[in-house]
């Protein structure tokens, strides 16, 4: 077993390519300890083209992969529950946070929480 509790990914899967995530992620799960888990907060696809512009044309990052949730959720290792709290700020970047570990209350379970402030 690993020795971290937590390993958090913030803002960091629309940088790289869908191979690259699973790799990260399942890189993250090797350093965990049986109770820990992993944090993932990103951009929505659905209402983040200011983050994808702020990206492309201010920082100069490319290329730039804007995910759904469920475009997110199949990057994780097998064997992971996935627990939700989607918060959607108006403007300008709405953003996706997930909680990944073995150990979870499953989903359909857990408390979604929606920020629309």
């Amino acid at each position: 077993p690993g020795e971290f509790e937590c390993v958090s990914f913030m803002d960091v899967l629309h940088h790289v390519d869908d191979a690259t995530a699973k790799g990260l992620l399942g890189a993250a799960v090797r350093i965990l300890t049986p109770e820990g888990y992993i944090l993932v907060k990103d951009i929505d696809r659905k209402g983040g083209f200011f983050s994808y512009f702020m990206d492309r044309y201010v920082s100069f990052v490319t290329p730039i992969h804007l995910r759904r949730l469920k475009g997110i959720r199949t990057l994780a290792p097998a064997g992971l529950t996935t627990r939700v709290s989607n918060r959607k700020w108006k403007f300008p970047q709405p953003h996706i946070y997930l909680e990944l570990a073995p150990s979870l209350v499953p989903v359909a379970d857990a408390v979604s929480v929606v920020d629309t402030a």
